[in-house]
């Protein structure tokens, strides 16, 4: 990170399991971006792989009788914040078919102090997305954007009138106008046994650059922003990320 400049996001695409043999550790790639909503508003999302085609999305749940709104969200919106509002975090899960290139119907998960519990479609609402960022804007650290990129609210009900979208790298430039991005992939080793946060001992990055090209075209994010395309992985979690 220190050879970013001074303004810069990364956005962090979601993890994939993998496997160790020994003590080599695999995991796999298919280069694929994801994002929720309908054709005429998506937004790129975190993707967590719980092994297997099961997948999910951390999200913020909302209850029927609470009002929400897209301009409640924005990039300083904290998550404590939102449980202020109201926002019950949780998580959607689905999983995929590659075969049949389907998905399953979608269930959400929510969790109230150590309890988690099926929230079903039936007690309405509304799905705000959690997006894990890392970054620094104009001396702002962060972490998170809830609501995505553009403050995506999804309504909670039998008619779940969302659904996933997947395309590639370039894809993902075509339709955000990323300039100047290129895709990278960090791959993290902690050893658990004396990893300490503070210190940051215990734990070892590399970054491995990958050739690709995207278009250019008006950015639809904050034009001073710095912008790359990151892969990252953690201990034995491989993360596919984007970075703004």
């Amino acid at each position: 990170r220190n050879t970013l400049a001074e303004n810069y996001l990364i956005l962090y695409g979601g993890s994939l399991d993998g496997s160790f043999d020994g003590s080599s550790y695999r995991a796999v790639w298919d280069k694929k971006f994801y994002a929720i909503g309908d054709f005429d508003n998506f937004t790129p999302i975190y993707m967590r792989d719980e092994g297997g085609s099961s997948f999910s999305i951390p999200v913020f749940y909302f209850p029927n009788n609470i009002e929400v709104t897209s301009s409640m969200f924005d990039y300083d919106t904290t998550s404590e914040e939102v449980a202020d509002m109201g926002g019950i975090y949780g998580a959607l899960e689905f999983g995929i078919n590659e075969g049949a290139n389907t998905i399953t119907a979608f269930t959400l998960m929510t969790s109230a102090g150590e309890q988690v519990s099926e929230t079903p479609p039936s007690a309405g609402g509304h799905i705000v997305p959690i997006l894990y960022v890392e970054g620094e804007v104009e001396n702002r650290e962060y972490w998170e954007i809830i609501g995505g990129v553009d403050g995506t609210v999804l309504d909670w009900n039998e008619e779940q009138d969302f659904e996933l979208f997947v395309m590639s790298a370039e894809q993902y430039w075509g339709i955000y106008g990323l300039q100047d991005s290129e895709v990278v992939i960090d791959m993290w080793a902690f050893d658990l046994d004396v990893f300490d946060a503070d210190s940051k001992e215990g734990f070892e990055m590399h970054s491995f650059y990958i050739d690709t090209y995207g278009s250019s075209a008006s950015t639809a994010l904050k034009s001073h922003w710095m912008v790359f395309l990151v892969f990252t992985g953690v201990l034995s979690v491989v993360i596919p990320s984007f970075c703004f």
